[in-house]
C-alpha cells in the first residue's frame, strides 16, 4: 500500500524527489533512495516535533542496546547465528557483548532499548552498569539509539533506523537480514569483527566496505 507523505520543506528529501509529496511503497532498497546523511534527516524530523517528545540529551557518552522481543519468535537460547528473519536475538548474546564491550574497560554507560517486559529483560538488566531508557514514545527511542557511540541491535528495521539516523557504528547476531542502513554494520561472526566494531565506536572512524 502506498503511503503519501507531505512535506513543507524546501529540500527534497529522496534522490529524484522534485516535490514535496513523496510515495513511500514497501521497503525496497532500504535507505539507499535517501541522498542525505543519517543525521541530517534527525534533525529535519526533531525540528518537526512538539516540544516535549524528546527526552533530554545524555551528558555521557554510552553504548546503545537494543532488543527487539514483542513481535519476534523466540528464538532457540544457546544460538549463536540466526537462520531466519524476524526471530529475536538470543539474550546471552547481547549479555556476551556487554561482557566485551566492559572487559575493554571503556568510560561508556550501556543503555537498553526494548519493547520487553523487565521481567523478560532481567538477564540483561541484572549486570552492573545496564540501565533501562525511560524514552517517551519510539521516536524517542530511536533518537536515543542514534546519538549512542555504537549500537548492539537486533536484526529488524528499529535497530536499522537509529544506526540511520546517527550514522553510528552497528553491531549484529550472524544471519538473517541486517537491513543495512549504512557501510558500518558489523555481524558477530569473529573476535576480529566485534575488535573492528569496537573501534569504530571508540574512534567514530567509518568503514569503506558494507559488512552485512
Amino acid at each position: 500500500m502506498d503511503v503519501l507523505y507531505h512535506f513543507r520543506n524546501k529540500w527534497p528529501l529522496f534522490k529524484g524527489a522534485g516535490s514535496s509529496t513523496l510515495i513511500i511503497t514497501g521497503m525496497e532498497q532500504y535507505f539507499q533512495s535517501l541522498k542525505r546523511p543519517g543525521p541530517w534527516y534527525r534533525e529535519f524530523l526533531a525540528a518537526q516535533l512538539r516540544k516535549g517528545m524528546l527526552s533530554p540529551q545524555f551528558e555521557q557518552d554510552y553504548l546503545s542496546v537494543h532488543v527487539r522481543l514483542g513481535d519476534f519468535a523466540r528464538p532457540a537460547t544457546d544460538t549463536n547465528k540466526l537462520v531466519q528473519n524476524n526471530v529475536g536475538t538470543p539474550l546471552e548474546w547481547y549479555a556476551e557483548i556487554i561482557r566485551f564491550v566492559k572487559a575493554a574497560n571503556l568510560n561508556l554507560a550501556i543503555v537498553l532499548s526494548s519493547d520487553g517486559s523487565d521481567d523478560e529483560l532481567a538477564p540483561l538488566l541484572r549486570i552492573p552498569g545496564v540501565e533501562r531508557t525511560t524514552a517517551r514514545n519510539a521516536l524517542d527511542e530511536l533518537f536515543i539509539m542514534s546519538r549512542s557511540r555504537g549500537i548492539v541491535g537486533s536484526r529488524s528495521t528499529f535497530s536499522s533506523w537509529g544506526a540511520f539516523l546517527g550514522a553510528t557504528p552497528l553491531l549484529l547476531i550472524e544471519g538473517g537480514n541486517a537491513y543495512p542502513p549504512h557501510a558500518d554494520v558489523w555481524e558477530d561472526t569473529s573476535d576480529r569483527e566485534r575488535k573492528a566494531w569496537l573501534t569504530a565506536v571508540l574512534t567514530g572512524s567509518q568503514s569503506t566496505k558494507t559488512r552485512s
